[in-house]
């Protein structure tokens, strides 16, 4: 295996040393080469991380950009079949056809790409309740639970969909799969989300899914403080 170190020509070296009369070793020259060489590799980590942070950063950009769409979308097309029903009495069937589908995907789009965990509603007077360490063991459990759960059903799930691109929808004639395909994707990342709960878990880190606010912090009730 050939290592990747700096490398300078000891002859070369030499001969310089003789012309110029300088008072140094080879060791001395390598040195900052060697120190180099440490540097990069001590901050390369450090770099790839917040590369990874700023991609990520842009995919949820992009993810909440493609929400606010088919938010603003839905809007306009709403606003368009109330005047089309109730000023022009000109009735369009279409318009509902895409507003229920614009509903779906901004429900599951959002609930796969742009919710954090920790932005999920949840029962948490329990989690609350106990010290931090039985609240990760309450995290692993329930992630558990969501990917089993999630990976059962998730070929039935598969099957189901894709035997509905026979069937187109009622007005617009879309095949359904495309419509229902969303719930697929929010599958995946809902199942890929908390297998990284599992793998934090494993790693030992603290805050597997996000900081939860207690109820008492939102609404400025006075708390007790937890023993940890």
């Amino acid at each position: 295996m050939i290592k990747s170190t700096p490398w300078v020509n000891k002859t070369k070296l030499k001969n310089r040393k003789r012309r110029e009369g300088l008072d140094f070793t080879f060791q001395e020259v390598r040195a900052p080469l060697f120190a180099a060489h440490a540097l990069k590799k001590a901050t390369w980590p450090l770099i790839v991380t917040s590369t990874e942070n700023q991609l990520i950063a842009k995919l949820r950009q992009f993810a909440d950009g493609v929400a606010a769409a088919m938010l603003a979308a839905l809007f306009s097309i709403f606003l368009i079949q109330i005047a089309a029903r109730y000023v022009f009495n000109v009735p369009m069937g279409w318009t509902v056809e895409v507003c229920l589908t614009l509903w779906l995907w901004i429900v599951f789009w959002g609930g796969a790409f742009c919710m954090r965990a920790s932005d999920h509603i949840r029962f948490d007077v329990l989690y609350l309740s106990v010290s931090r360490p039985t609240q990760r063991i309450f995290s692993a459990i329930a992630a558990v639970a969501i990917v089993a759960a999630f990976a059962v059903s998730f070929l039935p799930t598969l099957d189901y969909v894709w035997f509905y691109r026979i069937k187109p929808s009622a007005t617009l004639g879309i095949p359904l799969h495309y419509i229902f395909g969303i719930y697929l994707a929010f599958m995946v990342m809902i199942m890929l989300r908390y297998c990284g709960v599992i793998i934090n878990f494993v790693r030992g880190k603290q805050d597997l899914e996000g900081q939860i606010t207690p109820y008492e912090t939102v609404t400025g009730a006075p708390t007790q403080k937890s023993s940890e």
